[in-house]
């Protein structure tokens, strides 16, 4: 795997400055709203975008030492009743990014960002597109 950007890098060590370091849990050992808003949001992470896009993925704890850290905290996360109970089975919820991959998400933030990709209908001097409207094909 590639190393990641510094710009990565400087990512999560920002993140981890917020961090108590003294518990598993983003606020040390207590469980925190932190972590139950964050949770689902890195499962995803983790799992969706990895299966798609195969550049995007995290260094192992045992091969990074600065993202041990961050992979304790996700198993501690992850284990969390609250959590465990609300996760997702891998292969239903990677299957239900597939249509975004290739543009066809159906869901309305989904459909407003395909719409905003579309290219727009040339116009003419008149402010009307192009052979369309009241006066098209008449001539002076």
């Amino acid at each position: 795997m590639p190393p990641l950007s510094p710009w990565q890098r400087q990512y999560f060590n920002r993140l981890w400055l917020f961090a108590d370091g003294a518990g598993a849990f983003f606020l040390g050992a207590r469980f925190s709203l932190f972590d139950i808003a964050l949770a689902p949001f890195w499962q995803r992470f983790l799992w969706v975008g990895p299966h798609y896009r195969p550049f995007f993925k995290l260094p192992a704890a045992e091969d990074d030492e600065d993202f041990a850290r961050l992979h304790a905290w996700w198993r501690a996360t992850r284990n969390h009743p609250a959590v465990k109970a609300t996760l997702v089975c891998k292969p239903r919820l990677v299957a239900s990014y597939a249509d975004y991959t290739v543009n066809k998400g159906t869901s309305d933030f989904a459909q407003g960002m395909q719409a905003s990709l579309k290219p727009r209908a040339s116009t003419d001097d008149s402010g009307t597109g192009a052979g369309q409207g009241a006066g098209a094909g008449s001539h002076k």
